[in-house]
């Protein structure tokens, strides 16, 4: 028995000895495995609960530490072990950057002094080392041509994920942060105009200017917010100023003031001629211009919490921040009424107070909340620093409308944007669903467009008048564009031509054009035109971009592409279906 339990003992011995080599070959490429998963995992974690995805990060790394100590050397093995070690590191890095920032903001709005150039310099040197672990990076994954190789960047291109794109702005990034120094008033006191938009009331640069802010800045510290009814700085202008044709004849108003200003589509002129206005009404100037809307409110909201609105008895929270801001705006309300701005303006003053008192532990909520608003133009910046300018410009949170067609002898970039201004005097826009299709027939002379936007009025018939969207619409597309047919169709079918206005302002044609759409029903808008070029006469390429107007949450779109007598070149879809929650970009290549 004895000498059986023996053997039996010696045999799993052997078996133990025997699997050693296997586990030692194995438990690399397991902890290899759980690293990219927890990587993975991290960056889905990143927007919804930024504690937790950093954990992971912290995690990814551990495994894929331990892993690279006990690797045998195996050299395809290390080089995916150095591209999964350097992207945890990347995060790492980025998740300190953004701790420093949320220390610098603490620093912003409290109280004490503090040493302004050592948080803007540590921003800056993060960016400058995040910029070059990238480049390295991109430079480990294109050195990779094996099959794993070739689905991980099947994989970027699947998830859009553009190592270049990234380091571009990164760049444009640290350009900002290089001036944030002077921004915040270093040199001298800084003084900026916050906009407050309301989208439901749509406008060309977000919506109507119910209240907005004047801030200002010295040393880093906020020093003074002084909030204002937009009304009240509008009776104090002195003479007269004709306003734009479609104000007068659609609005009906004789004059034109700051309520009004945001008038051009562009958001840095509009806000040239904001700063105008605030000039001749209240005698204030100001070195910048930031538009805010309701949709970035409500993401404060869901950061801080309710606030409490004790002239108006109400509670506000992110989610009935819509609903409530129509009932009190749209009550006993008349034109020439005060009462829609100072529902607005008591919201814009109590929530900077909530702001100027927040909590360390959810600045990087509300960070996150800038960020994503600033990536759907619910913020927009103006500043007259024209460093920091050009790296908002090129970062896209100018606002600004560029119809520069021209990327290369064999490129065309075809764009354009619709653009709606809410001339009902109501909050129309809280009902109204809009969607857009894109027909694209590119040929080698021509790219022909049919395009049909869809207005859905989902309130009730019971609220009237109130409640009929009346927009000035504007259809912004390059100047050599030639228009060939507008027209505008009802629920039965019936359509008509549209009387439409056409001016060409700077590089961009604009076509205007009045629409009406009564509560429970909808109406279609068909424009059709061409754009003539000789760049794709031997093939070539095609970058469209649908711009989003600012303060609009979400039209569904769709674009569809036929081709002539060239041929797209790639697998790539024909038929693309998303929504305009950002701009739509896409590039098309194309052979003869």
């Amino acid at each position: 028995m004895k000498s059986n339990e023996s053997t039996t003992d010696f045999c799993i011995r052997l078996l133990k000895i025997a699997n050693f080599p296997l586990i030692v070959l194995i438990a690399p490429f397991f902890l290899l495995i759980i690293s990219v998963i927890l990587l993975i995992t991290s960056v889905k974690f990143i927007q919804s609960d930024s504690e937790i995805s950093e954990k992971l990060i912290k995690y990814s790394l551990k495994s894929i530490s331990i892993s690279r100590i006990i690797n045998l050397g195996n050299p395809v093995y290390n080089n995916y072990s150095n591209i999964v070690y350097k992207s945890a590191k990347v995060m790492e890095e980025v998740f300190e950057t953004a701790r420093v920032t949320n220390e610098f903001a603490s620093k912003i709005l409290g109280d004490q002094q503090y040493d302004l150039p050592k948080y803007t310099n540590t921003i800056s040197g993060s960016l400058d080392r995040i910029h070059t672990d990238f480049g390295f990076l991109q430079s480990d994954i294109n050195e990779l041509n094996d099959i794993g190789g070739k689905k991980l960047k099947k994989y970027l291109g699947t998830y859009k994920i553009d190592i270049n794109e990234y380091k571009s702005r990164l760049v444009l990034l640290k350009n900002f942060t290089s001036r944030l120094s002077i921004l915040l008033g270093m040199d001298k006191p800084m003084k900026y105009l916050i906009l407050f938009q309301n989208n439901m009331e749509l406008r060309p640069t977000g919506g109507f200017i119910g209240s907005f802010a004047i801030i200002s800045l010295d040393k880093g510290k906020l020093t003074e917010i002084v909030v204002n009814d937009v009304y009240s700085a509008d009776g104090q202008l002195k003479g007269h100023v004709d306003p734009p044709e479609p104000i007068r004849v659609h609005l009906g108003e004789g004059g034109w003031f700051l309520r009004d200003a945001n008038w051009d589509p562009s958001f840095p002129d509009s806000a040239l001629k904001i700063e105008w206005f605030l000039d001749k009404e209240i005698g204030t100037k100001v070195d910048g211009v930031i538009a805010i809307d309701l949709e970035f409110i409500q993401k404060v909201l869901q950061v801080i919490g309710p606030i409490n609105l004790v002239d108006f008895d109400k509670t506000i929270t992110a989610d009935n921040l819509y609903v409530s801001t129509q009932d009190e705006v749209e009550s006993d309300f008349f034109p020439g009424s005060i009462k829609k701005a100072s529902f607005v303006t008591g919201l814009l003053n109590q929530l900077m107070i909530e702001l100027e008192s927040i909590k360390s532990d959810k600045y990087r909520l509300l960070l996150n909340a800038i960020y994503t608003s600033l990536e759907e133009r619910h913020i927009q910046l103006f500043l007259h620093d024209l460093n920091a300018q050009e790296s908002v410009n090129s970062l896209g949170y100018s606002g600004s409308i560029e119809m520069n067609t021209d990327c290369g002898m064999r490129c065309y970039v075809d764009t354009y944007s619709v653009i709606d201004a809410n001339l009902g005097v109501n909050k129309a826009n809280l009902f109204i669903k809009r969607e857009q299709e894109l027909n694209l027939t590119i040929s080698k002379r021509t790219i022909g467009h049919d395009l049909l936007v869809t207005y859905q009025n989902v309130s009730s018939q019971a609220f009237g008048n109130s409640v009929v969207y009346k927009s000035y619409t504007r259809l912004v597309l390059p100047k050599n564009a030639k228009l060939i047919s507008l027209k505008s169709y009802d629920l039965d079918g019936k359509g008509e031509d549209l009387s439409f206005e056409s001016i060409d302002i700077n590089d961009r044609k604009e076509i205007g054009f009045l629409i009406n759409v009564i509560p429970n029903s909808s109406k279609k808008i068909k424009a059709a035109w061409d754009i003539e070029t000789d760049n794709l006469e031997n093939g070539g390429e095609v970058r469209l971009l649908v711009r989003k107007q600012a303060g609009t949450v979400n039209d569904n779109f769709k674009a569809i592409i036929y081709e002539r007598d060239i041929s797209l070149t790639g697998r790539v879809p024909t038929v693309y279906t998303t929504n305009l929650r950002k701009d739509f970009s896409l590039k098309l290549f194309f052979q003869p």
